[in-house]
Order: C-alpha cells, then structure tokens, then sequence
C-alpha cells in the first residue's frame, strides 16, 4: 500500500513539475505578441487564444499537485488549532464531496474530450482554428490524476482519524 501511495504521490508532484512550465511559454507567446503588435505592427491571430488554452490547461494539470501538498483551499486560522486527529475526521468527510465533485467531472470530461476530437472541433469566433480536443482532454486526464491523490488522502486521513498516526 505504501508503494502504491509513493507511485501516486510521485505522479502527482511530477506531473506539476511538467505542467508549471506552461507559465514560461505563455510568458514567451505572449511577449512575442506585445513585440509584434507594438514593435512591428504585425498583431498575430493565435497568441491570444493559444495563451488562453496553455493557462486553461495549466489551471486544471495542476490540481493533482496542490493536493499532494495542501496547497488547495481550507480555513487555516481555524483549521490548524484543532487537534490532529479532529483534522483527520474533517478532511475525511470533505475529501468525500471533492471525489464526488471530480467524479463527476471526470466522465463528461471524457464523452466531450471524445466527442471534440470525433468532430474535429475548432473555435468559431476567431480566425486563428486549432483543434480544441487536446484542451478538452485535460480535463477527464487532470480529474484522474486528482481522484488519484485525492483517494492516496483519504486514506491517509482515515488511518490518522481512527489510530492517531501517519500513515507512511
């Protein structure tokens, strides 16, 4: 079970060590875009659009990795007075609701990433026409690395809700 927990675990922290580098090549699109425009008078059609499907990626890749660290949303002034074990009890119910949540997120993610690719979709509003299934399909891959993590917590919260101690 450890092993099983470390492999997740690893997964988690790599995969928010591959995606954080998207910041870094929206930084790169979207200077070129400002030099082009201002500089050159020659605005692009796509770097707009393609930073905004980078940070959309970006935004949900990144979930798994603040869930291995607890870097997502909690009440910390309270949170942290409470003992261990109370801690435990709370983040076993909620971590309930947020499976349930990306569970929920994780088959449409599928049926629309599928669906997308199957119709070739492309954005209408804008001349610039990549294929949306690639952004589509980081939502169903960022809710499996979550469940993932999320089910690792679960049980690491229960084992110290129900015995006190870190499981390792």
């Amino acid at each position: 079970m450890r092993r099983l927990f470390k492999g997740v675990e690893a997964i988690s922290h790599w995969s928010g060590e591959l995606v954080k580098h998207a910041i870094w090549l929206m930084v790169a699109i979207l200077c070129y875009e400002v030099v082009s425009r201002y500089v050159f008078s020659a605005p692009t059609i796509w770097a707009h659009h393609t930073s905004q499907q980078l940070f959309g990626a970006y935004s949900v890749l990144m979930g798994a990795y603040c869930i291995r660290y607890g870097q997502h949303i909690k009440m910390d002034a309270i949170y942290d007075r409470l003992p261990r074990r109370t801690q435990a009890t709370i983040d076993s119910f909620t971590t309930l609701v947020v499976l349930l949540f990306l569970v929920l997120m994780l088959w449409p993610g599928i049926l629309s990433a599928i669906a997308s690719y199957r119709i070739g979709e492309v954005p209408h509003a804008i001349p610039f026409k990549p294929y949306l299934w690639p952004l589509r399909a980081t939502i169903p891959l960022a809710a499996a690395l979550c469940i993932l993590q999320t089910l690792t917590n679960w049980v690491r919260s229960l084992t110290r809700a129900f015995t006190g101690k870190e499981l390792e």
